[in-house]
């Protein structure tokens, strides 16, 4: 297997990958171009050093006191357009808190290849995951009590490393270097020029049979602003690099014992993969937006729903994924409802007492999604196209 393959990646619903940093009111400025609002990021160490010592002064003041607004300042003293640094597609109302920024380059948003393979490897285990190996993932599984005295499940991470290496290695000694993952290699996208900003919003489910009142409210203090990759699709690679001959053969000096493992990365397993878990992942989501009638978004899932496909598959990415997206959480809630319905006490039920808070109506009861009108979308949806080249 050495496959060198194109891809491209379309962003279907807004995809933020963090990069840890934020900017507020005093680095941009709103603005309209062509009837489209945006927002002008500024330099603002550029345009510091622009002024003269008295505004320097003002500005410094100001900024001291958080009371600094570039957009105000740039009404009343005209800031040259050389000072801005990109400019963002605004998406919402003008911002009120602090915009947390998406991972660039040169100013650029991009998706990671490393974001893509995390959500492939996901997808995999997904896939490869039996009941059998639910059961001995349990038995991994230890009941501990924090200060408050409430019931909490630890799972060590070299336990859960060794439930991994099952699948992905042929050893537990240096399995990074024994792990077929390891031949699965993905580039980053290219660039997008303009990022675009959303509000984000938390919804938690409430419990409630009320028909008069509302399922879900908005999580106070969890609202706030992103800047996220949308609409553009972007480019970028996928080598599949494994050479049994060269690894795993008679003469070979470094035997990795991968070659009952070589079709994990097989492409046609990728796309299987990817297709399977989003599938479920959609339906389940689509649910509780039916469940708790939250407006929009059942239709939205039911259109990511007909666009999976296997030759296409979707793939989530990025902020928003939370709980069910990023573990195997997904795969035991299932393995519970199936097996487990007698119980007082489920897998899952354990599982979740992982979680930081868990609640009995259920889990995870809380969304993150953007608005946009009066519809909310989720996070972090793409649609993968592979283009077999060598």
């Amino acid at each position: 297997m050495n496959q060198s393959i194109k891809c491209s990646i379309r962003p279907l619903t807004p995809v933020h990958i963090g990069s840890g940093e934020e900017y507020g009111g005093s680095e941009f400025i709103l603005d309209k171009i062509k009837d489209v609002n945006v927002i002008r990021r500024v330099d603002i160490g550029e345009y510091f050093l622009s002024l003269s010592k008295e505004r320097k002064d003002f500005v410094l003041d100001k900024l001291t006191q958080n009371k600094f607004s570039l957009d105000r300042e740039n009404k009343e003293n005209p800031i040259d357009k050389k000072f801005t640094r990109y400019i963002s597609r605004l998406h919402s109302s003008k911002p009120s808190n602090e915009i947390k920024e998406t991972i660039k380059t040169s100013d650029k948003p991009y998706i990671p290849g490393s974001s893509i393979k995390g959500s492939i490897k996901t997808s995999l285990l997904y896939n490869m995951v039996d009941d059998e190996d639910i059961k001995d993932l349990m038995s991994k599984i230890s009941i501990r009590h924090d200060r408050r005295g409430k019931e909490k499940a630890k799972l060590y991470p070299k336990d859960y490393d060794s439930f991994l290496d099952k699948f992905f290695s042929s050893t537990s000694r240096n399995s990074a270097r024994y792990n077929i993952l390891r031949f699965l290699q993905i580039s980053d996208t290219d660039t997008v020029l303009n990022p675009s900003i959303f509000n984000i919003i938390t919804l938690k489910a409430k419990d409630t049979n009320r028909a008069e009142e509302s399922k879900y409210d908005p999580h106070r203090g969890s609202n706030g602003f992103l800047e996220s990759v949308w609409g553009k699709i972007l480019k970028f690679s996928m080598n599949l690099a494994y050479k049994n001959e060269f690894y795993d053969n008679s003469q070979s000096r470094e035997k990795l014992g991968l070659l009952d493992k070589e079709d994990i990365i097989d492409l046609d397993n990728i796309k299987k993969s990817l297709y399977c878990f989003s599938k479920d992942y959609i339906k389940h989501e689509w649910e509780f937006a039916k469940k708790y009638g939250i407006e929009g978004l059942a239709i939205e899932y039911q259109d990511l729903y007909r666009r999976n496909t296997e030759e296409k598959p979707l793939l989530r990415v990025g902020s928003g994924s939370g709980f069910l997206g990023n573990t195997i959480a997904f795969k035991i809630k299932n393995y519970s409802e199936k097996n487990e319905q007698d119980k007082d006490e489920t897998f899952y039920d354990i599982i979740r007492k992982t979680a930081y808070r868990h609640y009995p109506f259920e889990f995870p009861k809380s969304r993150k999604l953007v608005k946009v009108g009066n519809k909310y979308k989720p996070l972090g949806w793409t649609q993968i196209k592979f283009n077999e080249e060598d």
